[in-house]
C-alpha cells in the first residue's frame, strides 16, 4: 500500500508531509493511536476519519500470502523485545525564550526538531513524540535491530555534532559578549519612540565608546528626520541611527524610526575608540507600531515581592498586553561569588494585595554563581515582560558584575496559548488542593462555601483540555473561562482564610497608632487619621481586603509621622537597632552608625527636639533603618525575597 494514495482516498492528502516527516509508513499505520495523531497536530475531525480507516485497515491481511490469518493468530506469535529509548532536549531553551522573540525561538526549535528527526531516521530510529523543545525517540520499535543501543548512542553524538553547526547562525543574537540592557515600548502608536540602554561590562570587559542602532529586518531609511511628513518618503536602504557616545555610566538614549502597522526589528551595535566593533551578548529587540483596541487586559496585578512583605507592582490590573517594565531594587544580603547555595531570590507574585504573602507566587528568579562577591545593598535592575501568549520573561541585570539572570513564567491571559492554559490548570489544581486543605483544617464555613464548586470546575476543565489541544476553539475558550472562574473562587477562599489575621492586624494598628496621633499629631494629621480609621471600619464590615490594607497603611504612615515628634522616639529607635544589630544587612556599618548616634545623643539634650542636633540624629537613624529592610519573619512571609 502506498501512503499517499491511502490518504488521498480519505481526502486527507494534506497530511502526507506530516506523516513522512515523522517517519510514519504503512508498516506502522496500525500502531497509531489518537494520542499520536493529536501530537502530530491533526484536528479532531481528521483524527476520527484516520482512526476509522486504520481500524478497517487492521482487519485486512497484512501480507497477501497470509490468507485469512486472524489478528488473534498474529497476537499469539508476538514476542517480547528490548527497546532503547532516547530523549533529546535543547539545553538552555528557557533562557532563550526570555532573550529571543517568539518568532525567532520558533525558528530555532523547528530547525532543531527537523535536524533531530533526520539524524534519527539515518540510524533507523523512530520519533515517537515531540515534547516542546524535547524529542522522544525509540530504537527497536517498530523495527528492531541487533545494535539498537549503539544506534541510539551514535544518534546522540550525531545530534550534538549537528547542533553546533545548525544553531550557531540561528542563535547569533544570544552569544557571549558584553551585556547591554535595552528599554523600549513593546507596542506604540509613536513612529519615533525613544530607546534607552545601558552597557553592563563584566569583570575585565572594557566599556565601549559609542553605540548605534540599525534596522535588521530590511527596513528603509528616512531622508529628513525632522519632517514628520517625510515619514513615508523613504530610500531603499537600511535605516540606522547616528553614533551616540556613551555616558560615564555606560548609558545611551536614541530615537528609532518605525514603519507603520508592522513589527520593526532593530540591532544595537557598539564600537570602541578605535572604531572596532565590540561583541554584544543581547542586542536585538523589536517594537510593533500600532495599538489595537482589542489588546487583552491583565486580569490580576503582577509584581515583585520584597523582603518587608510588600509588593512592588509592575503591571496593575487592566494593563493592556504586551507590557514591559523595569525597576531598580537593592539586595538585602550579601552573595558569595561562584556559589550555587548562596542564591538571591526574586519572587514574582500575582494578586491585588499590597502584602506579598497574600498574593500568589507565580515565578521565582534566582541569582546564583555571581562573578564576584556582592555586598548587601547592591543595585539590581529587574525587568518583567508579559506577552499576549501569557509568557512572562523575567530578567535581573546586575551592574556590579555585568551579569544578567533570566527565567520564564507563564500567566493566564485572555489570549494565552493552550500550552499556557495547560500549565495554569496543573498549577491551579495544586493550588486548589492546598486551599481546600487549609479551609477544612481551619473550619471556616464562608471559605468552604466559596470554594464549593472548585472540584467540579476542575473536572470540567480537565475534560476540556484534550479538545482544546486538538484546535477546538470553543473548548479552548471554555477552558480559559473555567480557569478564570476557579482562580476567582480560590482568591475569595484565600481572602476569607486570611481575614482573621487581617482582623488582628487591624486591631493592633488601631491600638498602636491612635494614641500616637492623638498626642503628637498635628490637627491636620488627626483629621486625616480619623477619616482613614472610619474608612477602615467600613472596609472591614464589607470584608474588602485590598481596601482595608490601603487604609491601614495610611494609618501607619500618619502614626509614624506623629511619633517622630515624641522626644523619646530617637532613643527608642536607637535602642531597638542596638538590640537587633546582628540582623542588619551590614553589621559593621550599623555598629558605626549606632556609635555616631550615641555620641550625638550625649552632646545634645533629647528634649531639644527643635535643635539642629536632633535633625542630624534623625538623619543617622534614617541611615540605620535602611540597613533593616525587614525582619526574618517578614522575609519568610515574602517567599524569602532577597530584595527591597
Amino acid at each position: 500500500m502506498e501512503l499517499g494514495d491511502w490518504l488521498r482516498r480519505l481526502d486527507l492528502e494534506r497530511y502526507e508531509a506530516v506523516f513522512r516527516e515523522n517517519a510514519i509508513d504503512p508498516d506502522v499505520l496500525c500502531d497509531l493511536t489518537e494520542e499520536h495523531l493529536r501530537d502530530l497536530g491533526i484536528p479532531l475531525g481528521a483524527r476520527l476519519k484516520l482512526l476509522k480507516a486504520i481500524a478497517e485497515l487492521a482487519k485486512e491481511p497484512s501480507d497477501p500470502t497470509s490468507g485469512t490469518e486472524s489478528l488473534d493468530a498474529k497476537a499469539e506469535g508476538v514476542e517480547r523485545r528490548h527497546v532503547t529509548v532516547m530523549f533529546s532536549d535543547l539545553v538552555g531553551s528557557t533562557a532563550l525564550s526570555a532573550s529571543m522573540d517568539p518568532e525567532d525561538l520558533r525558528e530555532v526549535i523547528s530547525a532543531y526538531q527537523k535536524c533531530v528527526a533526520k539524524i534519527v531516521r539515518r540510524f533507523g530510529g523512530f520519533v515517537a513524540k515531540y515534547m516542546g523543545d524535547g524529542v522522544l525517540v525509540y530504537f527497536g520499535y517498530p523495527q528492531a535491530h541487533e545494535d539498537d543501543a549503539q544506534r541510539a548512542v551514535r544518534t546522540g553524538l550525531g545530534i550534538v555534532e549537528a547542533m553546533g553547526k545548525l544553531l550557531t547562525p540561528l542563535m547569533k543574537d544570544t552569544g557571549a559578549g558584553l551585556a547591554v540592557r535595552v528599554e523600549h515600548p513593546s507596542v506604540t502608536a509613536d513612529l519615533e519612540p525613544f530607546v534607552v540602554g545601558r552597557c553592563l561590562p563584566g569583570q575585565g570587559q572594557p566599556m565601549p565608546d559609542r553605540v548605534r542602532i540599525e534596522r535588521e529586518d530590511g527596513g528603509r531609511n528616512v531622508n529628513n528626520v525632522n519632517n514628520v511628513d517625510s515619514v513615508d518618503n523613504v530610500d531603499n536602504v537600511d535605516w540606522k541611527s547616528a553614533d551616540m557616545p556613551l555616558s560615564a555610566e555606560g548609558s545611551f538614549v536614541l530615537q528609532v524610526r518605525l514603519e507603520r502597522s508592522r513589527r520593526n526589528r532593530f540591532r544595537v551595535r557598539a564600537f570602541d575608540r578605535a572604531r572596532a566593533e565590540v561583541q554584544l551578548a543581547t542586542h536585538v529587540f523589536a517594537i510593533v507600531h500600532g495599538v489595537s483596541i482589542g489588546d487583552p487586559p491583565l486580569a490580576r496585578a503582577i509584581g515583585v515581592a520584597r523582603a518587608d512583605d510588600s509588593t512592588h507592582v509592575y503591571f496593575a490590573k487592566g494593563t493592556p498586553l504586551p507590557a514591559r517594565r523595569t525597576f531598580a531594587h537593592h539586595t538585602v544580603k550579601a552573595i558569595a561569588a561562584a556559589s550555587d547555595d548562596d542564591a538571591l531570590a526574586v519572587p514574582i507574585v500575582q494578586g491585588e494585595s499590597i502584602r506579598a504573602h497574600r498574593n500568589r507566587l507565580i515565578g521565582m528568579l534566582h541569582l546564583r554563581r555571581v562573578a564576584r562577591d556582592l555586598p548587601a545593598g547592591s543595585r539590581i535592575e529587574v525587568t518583567l515582560e508579559l506577552d499576549r501568549s501569557g509568557q512572562l520573561a523575567t530578567r535581573a541585570d546586575v551592574p556590579g558584575t555585568g551579569q544578567t539572570f533570566e527565567d520564564v513564567a507563564f500567566v493566564l491571559v485572555p489570549t494565552a496559548t493552550v500550552d499556557t492554559a495547560a500549565r495554569e490548570l496543573a498549577a491551579t489544581t495544586r493550588r486548589a488542593a492546598e486551599v481546600q486543605r487549609r479551609t477544612f483544617q481551619l473550619g471556616v464555613p464562608a471559605a468552604v462555601q466559596a470554594i464549593g464548586d472548585v472540584s467540579a470546575l476542575l473536572a470540567e476543565a480537565d475534560r476540556a483540555l484534550p479538545a482544546a489541544r486538538a484546535d477546538d476553539v470553543e473548548a479552548a475558550q471554555k477552558l480559559h473561562r473555567l480557569l478564570l472562574d476557579i482562580n476567582c473562587a480560590l482568591d475569595d477562599g484565600e481572602a476569607l482564610l486570611e481575614w482573621p489575621d487581617l482582623d488582628a492586624e487591624t486591631r493592633r494598628c488601631t491600638l498602636t497608632y491612635t494614641p500616637m496621633v492623638a498626642q503628637w499629631g498635628t490637627p491636620a494629621e488627626q483629621q486625616l487619621y480619623e477619616q482613614e480609621l472610619e474608612a477602615a471600619g467600613r472596609a472591614r464590615k464589607r470584608n474588602n481586603v485590598a481596601e482595608l490594607e490601603l487604609h491601614l497603611d495610611a494609618m501607619r504612615a500618619l502614626g509614624r509621622a506623629a511619633y517622630c515628634r515624641d522626644p523619646r522616639s530617637m532613643t527608642d529607635a536607637i535602642d531597638w537597632a542596638a538590640a537587633h544589630v546582628t540582623e542588619a544587612m551590614d553589621v559593621a556599618a550599623a555598629a558605626r552608625l549606632l556609635d555616631r548616634a550615641r555620641a550625638l545623643q550625649a552632646q545634645n539634650p533629647v528634649a531639644d527636639h527643635a535643635g539642629g542636633g536632633v535633625w542630624a540624629l534623625r538623619a543617622i537613624v534614617a541611615e540605620i533603618w535602611e540597613l533593616f529592610p525587614g525582619s526574618p519573619e517578614l522575609q519568610a512571609k515574602s517567599f524569602d525575597s532577597g530584595i527591597r
